[in-house]
């Protein structure tokens, strides 16, 4: 038996749980046998095909266009075949010669079987989102003054971009390639970065946050020195208002003095954005001073407290 010209008909990819289609292409669904003799009248051999997939995969038939699901696994090189059979009329008994039924089979096609691996951010930290799951994480970076961060999402097995199954998608950020996005460094923002493909999924949040200092309090209870500055006056009449605190970031500056070998408390206020930054570790290093460094602190942000 033969039938001329056919091939199978496939996507190069699919994605992990896909459901695709391959197709026979050329396909007629008879065939005529190479016959040898005179008087053959019975018609063509109708055609029957018998796919063969590879462990994981279902699906299944005798048509020449298969409909099949993908396993929920990676694979690099997934081989499927077809036999193309055919299914003869029977011979009159006052027909003579002979007939060529035996089935045959096209050349086998592989597809990579496609997962997301990966997607990550060329800068930031992780941490901790909370809810226990690996496919979707969160990364902080500060602001900058130029730049940006670059996500990429990464396929397993490796597949070029223009190769990937229909089902794989990339969204959020900047750009509108399927391997890798952007995020601007130079704002506070928060932004999320999702890839699909198939039933696998990962999504990245990233922080690009802003921290100000816009007050802080040396002398912040003025009745005691316990633990804070001393009062000072700009003269005997004239005390200073410290309101605002001796410092703030629109330009006040005033002086503080301590008593000296006590344990200080110094106050600070913070504005942060995004709104989604709940906390943040603080510290400060002294300059031409004998108060000493401040050690770090992990300070919860309240909403009040935030720019937005």
């Amino acid at each position: 038996m033969y039938v001329e010209s056919s091939r199978i008909r496939a996507p190069s990819s699919v994605g992990v749980g896909d459901s695709a289609q391959l197709e026979i292409d050329n396909w007629n669904g008879t065939e005529c046998d190479r016959r040898q003799g005179w008087g053959i009248q019975t018609p063509p051999d109708s055609l029957l095909a018998r796919w063969s997939l590879p462990p994981g995969f279902t699906g299944g038939g005798t048509s020449p266009t298969l409909t099949f699901t993908a396993p929920a696994t990676a694979q690099a090189d997934a081989a499927i075949g077809v036999s193309i059979d055919d299914v003869a009329p029977a011979i009159p008994a006052n027909e003579r010669g002979t007939r060529d039924d035996g089935p045959c089979g096209l050349p086998s096609v592989s597809l990579a079987v496609v997962e997301v691996a990966s997607l990550l951010p060329d800068q930031g930290v992780e941490v901790d989102d909370g809810d226990d799951d690996p496919n979707t994480r969160t990364f902080v970076v500060p602001v900058s003054t130029t730049g940006s961060i670059t996500v990429t999402a990464t396929p397993y097995p490796p597949v070029a971009e223009g190769s990937l199954p229909a089902s794989w998608s990339l969204s959020g950020g900047n750009g509108n390639g399927k391997l890798q996005r952007t995020v601007n460094w130079t704002t506070a923002a928060s932004t999320t970065i999702t890839c699909n493909c198939g039933t696998s999924r990962k999504s990245v949040r990233l922080l690009v946050y802003k921290v100000d200092v816009t007050n802080i309090k040396f002398n912040h209870d003025v009745e005691s020195t316990q633990n804070d500055a001393i009062n000072l006056r700009q003269d005997y009449s004239t005390a200073f208002d410290i309101s605002s605190g001796e410092w703030t970031n629109q330009g006040i500056n005033l002086p503080a003095c301590y008593i000296a070998n006590r344990s200080i408390t110094i106050k600070a206020r913070f504005e942060v954005s995004p709104m989604e930054v709940s906390s943040a570790t603080v510290c400060a290093t002294a300059q031409g001073t004998s108060l000493g460094n401040l050690a770090p602190r992990c300070l919860k942000l309240h909403k009040w407290h935030l720019n937005t």
